[in-house]
């Protein structure tokens, strides 16, 4: 089998990615825990019901991972396996 032949290139560097300013960062929190609150809560978080051997929703929230906002919700399951 033949071998490849080394070839080097000009690889520029990335440049930085950019960053949210804090006072965006926290005017985003504010509304985000608002609609937790007041819209996603209320809808989606439910008291378990007897027998229930799915998972269901526990708990939502939001938070911020490096330059990117999430909504995480908590499962939990109730059946013993």
């Amino acid at each position: 089998m033949k071998r490849r032949q080394k070839v080097w290139f000009f690889r520029p560097e990335k440049p930085p990615k950019p960053k949210v300013p804090e006072n965006i960062k926290i005017e985003v929190e504010t509304k985000a825990k608002e609609l937790v609150e007041s819209l996603l809560k209320p809808t989606y978080i439910k008291s378990p019901p007897e027998d229930y051997q799915f998972n269901y929703i526990v708990d939502i929230y939001a938070s911020w991972y490096r330059s990117y906002f999430h909504f995480i919700a908590k499962y939990r399951c109730s059946a013993p396996n």
